[in-house]
């Protein structure tokens, strides 16, 4: 991390090579193997770090970007030229800081790809990779990773990932290829 790269909003994926990683790699498309998302919240020049928001078990907490720093995370900033936009998402994703994990939607994300995968077999008679747009999501106040990357933005009015949409990690990667993201180098560009 040379300088002041990034900025508010900017959204980060950071890879994950754990059992769940790969099982989504081969079942989602389109592919991605970052796994992990958060949301870059502050610059500390002093430190030459980022303060980052993200959600880890406990709902949406404060950390440093330097924590994955080695991981290979990439860095994509919302398709939005008024970086003011970026820092008022942020705080309002601020305001979900003491809401719990979203258990809820990991446990209920099976039954409703086994629920795909059955509908493939009966009336597509093949099976296919699994898009976000074709599972249910019911959003909720506890947030996953993902939900907490794009929340911040759609309270602002910009949801990174469609309403209706389910945030898989794939979601952010089928945001970049429509546009809604591009990916910002260390060096600002």
């Amino acid at each position: 991390m040379s300088g002041d790269a990034y900025r508010a909003g900017d959204i980060v994926g950071v890879p994950a090579d754990h059992r769940l990683a790969r099982l989504c790699y081969h079942v989602f498309r389109p592919h991605t193997k970052l796994f992990h998302w958060l949301i870059i919240y502050e610059y500390i020049p002093e430190e030459q770090d980022y303060i980052i928001l993200e959600s880890i078990r406990k709902g949406v907490t404060v950390g440093r970007l330097s924590r994955y720093q080695g991981s290979g995370y990439r860095v994509f900033r919302p398709a939005v030229s008024n970086p003011d936009i970026g820092r008022r998402a942020c705080h309002e994703l601020t305001r979900y800081g003491r809401n719990g994990y979203d258990w809820l939607i990991l446990l209920t994300l099976p039954f409703d790809c086994l629920r795909i995968i059955i509908r493939q077999l009966i009336i597509e008679r093949r099976l296919h990779p699994i898009r976000p747009c074709e599972l249910p999501y019911r959003a909720d106040h506890r947030l996953t990773c993902t939900e907490a990357a794009n929340l911040g933005w759609t309270r602002v009015g910009y949801p990174v990932i469609p309403p209706g949409v389910f945030p898989l990690p794939t979601a952010f990667i089928e945001a970049v290829r429509r546009r809604r993201l591009r990916e910002v180098t260390a060096d600002g560009d």
